[in-house]
């Protein structure tokens, strides 16, 4: 807090609309005339499309550096709406705890649990967990949250910390062709598809996820290329199950000293399993907490509902009521959501128009990464300002060159993991098969240089250490797979010498 007490509004270079044709000056200046925020009309103006956690922190720390800031989002505010809002659950880890921090929005994540671990009941009712080694007051652990609460929290804190300098409207959409860059606007449009009066900017942010309308406005619609697709699983979330259905050890182990926990049900290679977090009702507590559970299936299962529930049903300890609860929430009219997919940018702006979160760098839940990169990123764009001294001619190119190759060394790794994930199983065998041997050579290196430096700590754990670059981090992975192959070879050219020598005294 102090950090963020401490920044001031930095002088933004802005050109004026001379280079324009006269109609566009008049709708900008139209437009900026028709802004109703709270700050200063001397200041700059950015609009934020999308007020997810991404979009909402990019408009806090945009707030920070003296602009005005309008959020547009095409939901409904999640703190209002009647119908319930897709959620799932979220791991916030130390870099992202700082970005919080230094957009002074930490008090959105009060009363969340740290991030314990992860735990799996197996087959005989067994409990196996992975603890993360930190407590309820270690940052190290991070916080567990889901994207219902974790957003509202932002909106929350927000509206709190700027009230007259941030405005979050909510039921307008921004489509591609709602975006004219050359005369720096946004036309929304309502819940029915009216067009609203035109908005002007001085920066334009997309923040509007893995489809981003913006970015296709820049880019146009083929300027991603996907790299992997977890098309195979899909999931539907229940929020508020009565953890009296679990048994007595799964509970304990859910919440434990103030530490929440992942808890899996089902092996990940079969066709259905259940993944099981807490929500503090009240604050960190080991007994008031609700249970919310991630009902994974193959999406084709997903969509023969008996099959999927005698699937669910079949799931070893899961209890019944559960497993039912699970076979009811798939016959919604909804469709069930996915891990998404690794999505490459090669820049991540141009001109006006900076891009953050999945809009830029779209990646799968298999790291649980998604958001704490995306924060980096909101951060990164507001650095590049200082750096710029507000040059909002120079800030976006700034910002691309020196956030994009830290995502992409991100989004390799995530690719990386993904493959070895499915092992055999992906759709080259060999490939798959040879990246879950590099995975656990990886692991088995690190075991010897991480004595040596944290940089060579296995990257799921350096990837919650700040300290770490990603490049470093993939770095580290190729270094320490040579390692664990080194050491895999010496210890069998020792046994196979051992027993040619054994075969000797006994010959």
């Amino acid at each position: 807090r102090r950090m963020a007490a401490a920044a001031r509004p930095i002088p933004v270079k802005r050109s004026n609309t001379a280079h324009m044709p006269m109609a566009r000056r008049r709708t900008a200046r139209a437009s900026a005339q028709s802004a109703t925020t709270g700050a200063s009309h001397d200041a700059p103006r950015a609009i934020v499309c999308g007020a997810g956690p991404i979009g909402a922190v990019t408009a806090a720390l945009l707030a920070q550096r003296g602009f005005r800031v309008l959020c547009l989002e095409r939901r409904e505010d999640p703190a209002t709406t009647k119908s319930l809002p897709r959620t799932y659950p979220m791991a916030i880890n130390a870099r992202g705890l700082e970005v919080l921090e230094k957009a002074a929005l930490d008090g959105a994540l009060a009363g969340s649990f740290a991030h314990g671990g992860f735990g799996r009941v197996n087959a005989d009712g067994s409990l196996t967990s992975i603890a993360f080694g930190g407590d309820k007051n270690s940052r190290r652990s991070g916080k567990l949250t889901d994207w219902l609460s974790l957003t509202s929290g932002l909106h929350r804190t927000v509206r709190e910390n700027h009230a007259d300098d941030v405005e979050l409207r909510f039921g307008v959409a921004v489509c591609a062709d709602s975006v004219d860059t050359d005369a720096r606007t946004v036309t929304p449009r309502d819940s029915t598809g009216k067009e609203l009066p035109a908005e002007s900017y001085d920066l334009l942010i997309g923040a509007d996820g893995a489809s981003s309308a913006v970015r296709e406005a820049v880019f146009g619609p083929d300027a991603v290329r996907t790299l992997f697709s977890s098309k195979g699983s899909v999931y539907r979330v229940a929020r508020g199950i009565d953890k009296q259905l679990l048994p007595d050890s799964v509970r304990e182990l859910m919440v434990n000293n103030g530490a929440g926990n992942l808890v899996r049900f089902g092996s990940m290679d079969a066709p259905a399993s259940a993944v099981l977090y807490p929500t503090p009702k009240s604050g960190d507590t080991n007994s008031d907490f609700e249970v919310n559970a991630m009902f994974i299936a193959k999406r084709e299962l997903m969509g023969a509902p008996e099959k999927y529930a005698a699937a669910i049903a079949d799931i070893p300890v899961l209890p019944p009521k559960i497993a039912k609860l699970a076979a009811e929430t798939n016959r919604t009219g909804d469709p069930p959501s996915n891990f998404g997919s690794v999505r490459w940018l090669d820049k991540f702006g141009s001109d006006r128009v900076a891009l953050v979160g999945d809009a830029a760098h779209a990646v799968t839940s298999t790291l649980g990464h998604g958001a704490t990169l995306g924060m980096g990123s909101a951060l990164a764009l507001a650095e590049a300002l200082d750096s710029t001294d507000g040059d909002l001619d120079e800030v976006v190119a700034a910002y691309s060159a020196a956030r994009a190759p830290q995502a992409h060394w991100l989004q390799r790794i995530e690719v990386f993991n993904a493959v070895a994930n499915a092992g055999k199983n992906y759709r080259r065998p060999l490939l798959g098969t040879l990246a879950l041997v590099v995975r656990s050579a990886n692991f088995l290196g690190s075991l010897v240089l991480s004595r040596v430096s944290t940089r060579f700590a296995p990257y799921v754990v350096s990837l919650g250490d700040s300290r770490v670059g990603y490049g470093v981090m993939a770095g580290s992975v190729v270094l320490n797979a040579a390692v664990g192959v080194a050491i895999v070879s010496i210890a069998g050219a020792v046994t196979v010498a051992a027993g040619l020598a054994a075969a000797r005294l006994v010959s």
